[in-house]
C-alpha cells in the first residue's frame, strides 16, 4: 500500500478551489471504491480539515496562517513530517514544494493563468508562481494538471516534457450536481414565483432579430 502525505497548509479556512479539489482527491484515494492508499494530510489547523481523511490528519503550527511562516515551514517542517510518517510520496497541490523533500514529490499545477496571463495577478505573485513552477518542473517526480492545455503551456513556457505531466481533469460531484428531477424544477419554480408562467418557448419569436427596431 502506498503511503501518501498531502500538504494542505496552503488552503485557508474558506476552502477555495484547491480545497474543493482536495476534497474530491481524498474521496477518490480513501473513500468507498477509492485507490486504497494510506493517506495523511497536514493542514493549517482544525478549520481546514477535510472529512475523508480526518482520522489521519496533522495540524501544523498556528502561525501557518501567515504566508511567510508557511513557506518557511514547508521547507523545514514538512520534510521532517514526511520522514517521521515514513511516507512513499509527498503531494503538494498548490505549485510549491520543499527544496529537499526527503521523499519523491508530486506537485499539482492547478491553473494556467499564472503562466499564460500573468497580468491578471500582482507582479510579485506572478513572479513567485512562475519561479515555483520552474522549480517543481526540475525537482518534482511528477506534475499533475487539470487539462491538456495546461500541460502544453508548461512545456512551452517552462520546458516540462509531456511525459512527466499527468493530465487529471477535474471531476464532477454527482451528489451535488446532477440533472434536475421534475420535483427539483417544481421547487425552483415555486421559489422564483414562476408557477403560473408557461415553461414552453414555442411562443417565442423564431427570429428575435426581426423584433428589434432598425
Amino acid at each position: 500500500m502506498v503511503r501518501v502525505l498531502i500538504d494542505a497548509t496552503a488552503i485557508p479556512a474558506d476552502r477555495g478551489g484547491v480545497g474543493r479539489y482536495l476534497d474530491g482527491l481524498l474521496a477518490g484515494l480513501v473513500g468507498p471504491g477509492g485507490a486504497g492508499a494510506e493517506v495523511s494530510v497536514v493542514c493549517q489547523g482544525p478549520t481546514t480539515r477535510t472529512s475523508p481523511a480526518r482520522r489521519a490528519q496533522h495540524s501544523g503550527p498556528a502561525s501557518l496562517e501567515r504566508r511567510p511562516v508557511r513557506l518557511a515551514w514547508e521547507q523545514v517542517g514538512l520534510p521532517r513530517l514526511a520522514r517521521r510518517r515514513r511516507v512513499d510520496v509527498l503531494h503538494c497541490p498548490h505549485y510549491t514544494q520543499p527544496a529537499r523533500p526527503a521523499v519523491p514529490t508530486v506537485v499539482t499545477h492547478p491553473r494556467r493563468d499564472v503562466l499564460h496571463h500573468p497580468q491578471l495577478h500582482s507582479p510579485v505573485k506572478a513572479r513567485f508562481f512562475r519561479t515555483a513552477t520552474r522549480f517543481a518542473a526540475k525537482r518534482a517526480a511528477g506534475l499533475v494538471v487539470p487539462s491538456a492545455a495546461t500541460r502544453d503551456e508548461l512545456g512551452r513556457l517552462v520546458g516540462v516534457p509531456a511525459q512527466r505531466v499527468t493530465v487529471a481533469p477535474h471531476g464532477v460531484d454527482r451528489v451535488t450536481f446532477h440533472p434536475p428531477s421534475d420535483a427539483d424544477v417544481a421547487t425552483l419554480r415555486r421559489s422564483l414565483e414562476l408557477d403560473d408562467r408557461p415553461t414552453s418557448r414555442s411562443s417565442a419569436p423564431s427570429n428575435p432579430a426581426r423584433t428589434c427596431p432598425t
